[in-house]
């Protein structure tokens, strides 16, 4: 039997949407902050140090907000992972690349979590697909009836893509600003871009997420014939 997935994807889909609207407002925020900074800088009578600082805790307050729904998004997004990959272990009974195991490790587990969520999604998406079985008859004649040699989606990998360059410019922009004892106007200025340029990746990730979990559950929805 199936297991329903419809309700989780549209809580965790509202909850991508609202994470990637937090990052906006933080990008905004980031750049509203080196602004102040530039004008007080050049000694604009109009900026105080009280500005600065209020800036910054508004900085503060957003990234935080957001820390907190994109820990809530997660979650829900992998409870709904891991019933999309029971069913789609239903659906279809070629073994997938990774265990049941790493739906939830693939995220946390550092070095892997570059590429580990991407083929536990893919497995997935291929598994659950009804044009699936035609391709794995085929393949189990050259002895290949893996889902690894399934031909996948372009969009997921696009989605992929996206979030793994904003993660490590993410992380690249961080080292930058702990690393630096004496911060420089430029230097607040191209984390600023940084910021802006993850923004942007996440946004465009979280579309495409969106719209592969909606074909996935599609796929998941009775009637359906299980193999």
């Amino acid at each position: 039997m199936l297991r329903p997935v419809a309700g989780l994807g549209v809580v965790s889909a509202v909850l991508i949407a609202i994470t990637t609207t937090l990052g906006i407002v933080g990008a905004w925020s980031t750049w509203n902050a080196y602004f102040l900074a530039e004008r007080f800088l050049d000694d604009d009578p109009t900026v105080g140090v009280p500005d600065l600082l209020a800036a910054d805790d508004l900085v503060a307050s957003i990234t935080w907000t957001r820390l907190a729904v994109l820990v809530v998004t997660g979650v829900v997004f992998v409870i709904w992972l891991y019933r999309a990959r029971l069913n789609s272990e239903t659906l279809c009974e070629a073994p997938h690349q990774r265990s049941r195991g790493w739906v939830v490790g693939s995220w946390i587990c550092p070095i892997v979590n570059l590429w580990f969520p991407y083929q536990v999604v893919s497995d997935v998406w291929k598994a659950s697909n009804p044009d699936t079985r035609r391709q794995l008859e085929t393949l189990a004649t050259e002895r290949m009836g893996s889902l690894r040699f399934v031909s996948g989606s372009a969009q997921l990998g696009l989605w992929w893509a996206c979030w793994a360059a904003s993660f490590v410019i993410d992380r690249v922009a961080a080292k930058v600003i702990y690393d630096e004892a004496d911060p420089t106007k430029e230097m607040f200025r191209a984390v600023a871009i940084a910021e802006t340029l993850v923004t942007v990746l996440i946004a465009v990730s979280g579309v495409l997420i969106i719209m592969a979990m909606r074909q996935i559950t599609r796929w998941q929805s009775p009637p359906r014939e299980v193999s």
